[in-house]
């Protein structure tokens, strides 16, 4: 794994001297793997938005990496993260989003785990002599919020977002004091009705999105703000 990148000292700061990088750091495995180490790894990755964990037993799982995370809201409505591992044989135990009860069962060999992480159930584990059963838990790790959205972190020694990103959240809410809810807007320059059908369908076909039927209110226009992996900002197409 590399550790020093002597052929980027020939970069300048000037722009009328800039250069791309060189090709190696868009497929090189051991620039990958150590960009893995030294970036995502280390810094906060955006998992969510809340809404989507607004009751005990709803999760989400992302990959961070290599690394699969489990976030979920547990049984006292607060919101955790754990690498998403069984502790028995390492298979995954969650995929993609949804909600289980109260407990998390791996599908391997139905080892449960309490929404705390905390070992439930081993099978067998009541026929062997002194079984680890209470230190037997999810490997924790971090998760913290910003303006509504969650965000994981790898590193445990990685400082909270309030600090790594300070005065952000303040800065945001200040332009927008109910950006934390995700939901209708009412926007008066979108176009309403059939032009705005023409729009959806524009934008439905260019990038995949949910469909749903557009709604109008009092001569302006209703839109959703979408949530999956990424914020997208939809704008009524420029005239003239």
């Amino acid at each position: 794994m590399p550790t020093s990148y002597p052929d980027l000292a020939h970069f300048s700061d000037d722009p009328d001297d800039a250069r791309t990088l060189p090709g190696r750091y868009y497929y090189d495995e051991a620039v990958y793997a150590d960009e893995l180490e030294r970036i995502f790894y280390r810094n906060w990755q955006y998992v969510c938005h809340i809404s989507q964990l607004k009751t005990p037993g709803r999760y989400v799982v992302r990959d961070i990496g290599s690394q699969s995370v489990v976030i979920l809201c547990d049984s006292h409505h607060e919101i955790r993260g754990f690498h998403n591992v069984c502790q028995h044989r390492a298979h995954r135990l969650l995929e993609g989003e949804g909600h289980v009860r109260e407990a998390i069962t791996c599908p391997y060999h139905a080892w449960r785990y309490d929404l705390d992480g905390r070992l439930q159930f081993a099978r067998g584990s009541d026929k062997m002599k002194n079984f680890p059963h209470d230190s037997i838990r999810l490997q924790p790790m971090r998760v913290d919020t910003l303006c509504g959205f969650v965000f994981a972190n790898l590193d445990a020694d990685a400082p909270p977002m309030s600090e790594r990103y300070d005065g952000l959240e303040a800065e945001i809410l200040a332009l927008a004091p109910d950006g934390t809810e995700p939901g209708p807007r009412a926007h008066p320059s979108l176009p309403a009705g059939g032009e705005l059908e023409e729009l959806y369908r524009k934008l439905f076909r260019m990038l995949s999105l949910p469909q749903s039927a557009p709604e109008s209110c009092g001569g302006c226009t209703r839109y959703f703000t979408l949530y999956n992996q990424s914020v997208s900002r939809l704008s009524p197409p420029h005239h003239g």
